[in-house]
């Protein structure tokens, strides 16, 4: 797992060949005409999930897992309470893993809470199992999915 603020961004450009065109993408999104849903940017190699959430609580968060992709989430506007735990400390599987969706869900309360602020993104690879969305304020995302 990576934490950082936007403008740090080129220190984590080499850690996979996509994480270049991925923070270009963040770069150079134009906020104001941003619309919820899915955004391809290199087929399902690499791709933007646009979310407002707005304000939220999350009263019972699960931890979710992914095998195919490793996700960055950028804070756009707002804050977002982000739990996070090493996958493989996880014990509380809820379910199978789900290959269409790849993801699995865990139900493991103990995780470590961090708080991210507009400009911040934090990289989860597979072996993070990360809570998104316990506590909204405001919030504007974007997720980037990257091809593993």
């Amino acid at each position: 797992m990576v934490l950082s603020d936007i403008k740090n961004h080129s220190r984590y450009s080499n850690l996979h060949p996509l994480f270049s065109q991925a923070f270009s993408y963040l770069e150079n999104m134009e906020i104001e005409t941003l619309t919820e849903g899915k955004t391809e940017i290199n087929g399902d190699d690499l791709f933007a999930i646009i979310s407002k959430p707005g304000n939220s609580i999350e009263q019972t968060p699960k931890l979710e897992a992914h095998k195919k992709y490793i996700d960055i989430h950028y804070t756009i506007e707002g804050t977002e309470l982000f739990g996070w735990k090493n996958l493989t400390n996880c014990k509380n599987v809820e379910g199978e893993f789900n290959i269409e969706k790849d993801f699995v869900i865990y139900d493991d309360q103990d995780f470590t809470a961090l708080l991210l602020q507009k400009n911040t993104f934090v990289i989860v690879y597979p072996e993070d199992a990360h809570a998104p969305g316990i506590k909204t304020e405001n919030l504007q995302k974007v997720v980037l999915k990257i091809k593993i």
